[in-house]
């Protein structure tokens, strides 16, 4: 079945030989009307085998579009702050917060930035010092108990996008987790004059799986 879904690119309903699926963000008639901001994007990546959505996060961005619940803060304001999508390892998905118990997890988060916005003008073309500037102005932000280490950064074009991918090591200043190291890979891409999608893949330092990687490799805007 695996080889069979491959060669028809049925991969988004079944996995390839290798356990992997492809995800691609839903069209713009099935987005719910209020998530509908900034410029329309599409994008796709791979799913790591034995990885199933957040449930959470799946609650979460289906109640954008109730027109009768009640919010302290905008749809606009709330949309930013939730994932688009995310994925952890089957069986790390607590049954009673329904959110995922494990340090292994990717997500893609879309911020719509308002025009005129460039990705390369706002963090610079140098993939080192961007990659700097993001991690300590943006991934690892002053007082937020993490300290980012860079390990590699790099910058791609692709059929006009710009990708910076960023490769790091976060520490925790929280005496509880100040033992515990995660390894992330992040991919930003900068989207019409108004958007920045952020892919970000997590796990533990020592164990940051060829899985990760393959799909933090996978990111695509289509």
């Amino acid at each position: 079945m695996a080889s069979l879904a491959s060669s028809l690119g049925l991969q988004e309903l079944f996995p390839d030989a290798e356990g992997y699926k492809i995800y691609k963000s839903p069209s713009r008639s099935a987005q719910p009307q209020m998530t509908r901001q900034g410029t329309f994007v599409r994008y796709s990546l791979l799913v790591p085998p034995q990885f199933v959505q957040d449930p959470a996060v799946m609650l979460a961005r289906s109640q954008l579009s109730d027109p009768n619940r009640e919010m302290k803060m905008s749809r606009a304001s709330t949309s930013s702050l939730i994932p688009d999508v995310a994925w952890g390892p089957m069986g790390k998905i607590d049954p009673v917060t329904r959110k995922s118990s494990s340090d292994t997890n990717i997500s893609v988060i879309k911020n719509v930035i308002g025009a005129p916005f460039s990705l390369s003008k706002t963090i610079g073309s140098d993939p080192l010092l961007a990659g700097q500037s993001v991690l300590t102005n943006l991934l690892c932000p002053p007082n937020s108990g993490r300290e980012g280490t860079l390990i590699a950064s790099s910058k791609k074009t692709v059929e006009g996008i710009e990708y910076y991918t960023i490769e790091y090591v976060i520490s925790f200043s929280d005496a509880v987790a100040a033992n515990k190291k995660l390894r992330a890979i992040s991919v930003l891409a900068g989207v019409g004059d108004d958007t920045l999608l952020t892919y970000t893949a997590v796990g533990r330092e020592g164990e940051f799986s060829t899985s990760l990687r393959r799909s933090a490799e996978s990111f695509t805007v289509i």
